[in-house]
């Protein structure tokens, strides 16, 4: 452990272990068909966690951070159901200035960079700092499908740190039709500068039209698992 202090700060403030998903867990909701697509790759550990766990699904990887992206390339080379793109799934096509997280240690931090402005999330973490932006390439959903020939997605995996909910209500008639699962990052608190809360992202959730099958958060974020009910 290089530094003890960030690890337990991230156990006991954020706790990560308590609020993951499980793979397994996941497995029971999926058709076994169609594609997973990863919004936010970071370093590729979901990534490869992913490729190995759902073997017969293609995963498409999308990081926008010039050097994460090349960790996941890294870290998922020579796993022959993942493809990686240099790409932020927004609501628009082309350009856009991502703000890069960093706290001092190699890619550390570039996990929490975001197409928003962050607000508590300086207080929350401060280790993480936002002192540059970089500009990504940016794609919807929709679009990035046709480029790919998709034509239905089995488990959509959000970590877009804030803007998920941007994504989900751009794209929302599109996913209703096209998408099973989502698996989604969700906060308590502002950590991004209009980002939607968890009480509101659960009720969004309902009113568009998907279950709440799993919900794992803590005191300021976790995860969620929703599945379409026309896929249930």
């Amino acid at each position: 452990m290089t530094n003890p202090t960030l690890a337990w700060r991230w156990i006991s403030r954020r706790g990560s272990s308590l609020t993951s998903i499980e793979p397994e867990e996941i497995k029971q909701l999926m058709h076994k068909k169609g594609a997973i697509i990863e919004a936010g790759a970071s370093d590729g550990t979901d990534t490869a966690v992913l490729a190995t766990n759902f073997k017969t699904n293609h995963i498409y990887a999308l990081e926008p951070v010039k050097s994460q992206f090349e960790t996941v390339m890294s870290v998922t080379k020579g796993l022959e159901n993942v493809e990686v793109e240099n790409l932020a799934l927004s609501t628009s096509n082309g350009l856009s200035q991502m703000y890069v997280g960093n706290s001092g240690y190699g890619i550390s931090g570039m996990g929490s960079s975001s197409l928003l402005l962050p607000k508590n999330h300086l207080t929350e973490f401060p280790e993480i700092s936002f002192a540059r932006t970089e500009e990504v390439q940016t794609v919807t959903l929709s679009e990035f499908c046709r480029r790919k020939s998709i034509s239905f997605i089995d488990l959509l995996w959000l970590d877009v740190q804030g803007f998920e909910m941007n994504l989900i209500l751009h794209e929302r008639e599109f996913i209703r039709e096209y998408v099973n699962l989502i698996h989604m990052e969700v906060s308590r608190t502002e950590l991004y500068e209009g980002m939607m809360l968890y009480k509101e992202v659960l009720e969004k959730m309902t009113y568009l039209g998907f279950t709440t099958r799993l919900k794992r958060v803590g005191r300021i974020s976790g995860n969620c698992l929703f599945q379409n009910n026309v896929y249930i």
